[in-house]
């Protein structure tokens, strides 16, 4: 029960990190597209794939740092 609950917890945490990256940077054109299409039925599966979701966030974020 906990494990669950501690899943959509970090889930909701992780989706309120990423909506508040995308609203900090309307301005940047490739944050644009992507904030255009972020919608209920994104943040839902944000919440429930989340470990994707961070996997994903730092292979970028590292790629990003050696360019």
């Amino acid at each position: 029960m906990w494990y669950t609950f501690n899943y959509f917890l970090i889930g909701v945490i992780f989706t309120f990190i990423v909506d508040l990256f995308l609203s900090m940077s309307q301005n940047n054109p490739t944050v644009k597209d992507i904030s255009e299409d972020w919608h209920n039925e994104q943040r839902i599966a944000c919440v429930i794939l989340w470990p994707i979701g961070v996997l994903w966030f730092i292979a970028s974020f590292i790629k990003n740092i050696f360019k």
